[in-house]
């Protein structure tokens, strides 16, 4: 299934050989057009402190179910937590978690 709203978590259904086939991103922005639906997304996980943005086809994109879920319940689990240690965190998660907080996952 193709994402079709913000805060999902996709990956290529078919990566080129010299890509890796595990390599998650998080769906920025879905941009309607008709048949040419496009989202704009971020890579996660890559080492670099400002990943880059990436606008591609959502059909090319399947949602991975299991990562977007376990995302959605790290950030109840985050509101619930009331000592929580931000410090232990990195300037992407925080940005990810401000962002990514009150959306329908």
């Amino acid at each position: 299934m193709q994402p079709t709203k913000r805060g999902q978590i996709a990956k290529f259904h078919t990566p080129n050989q010299d890509e890796d086939s595990e390599q998650l991103y998080l769906v920025l922005e879905i941009i309607e057009d008709g048949d040419r639906t496009r989202a704009k997304m971020r890579a996660l996980h890559t080492g670099y402190s400002f990943p880059w943005i990436s606008v591609v086809y959502a059909k090319d994109l399947m949602i991975d179910s299991i990562v977007t879920k376990q995302l959605a319940r790290y950030l109840e689990v985050l509101d619930i937590e009331a000592g929580f240690d931000k410090s232990a965190l990195s300037q992407w998660d925080i940005y990810c978690i401000q962002s990514l907080k009150g959306l329908d996952l």
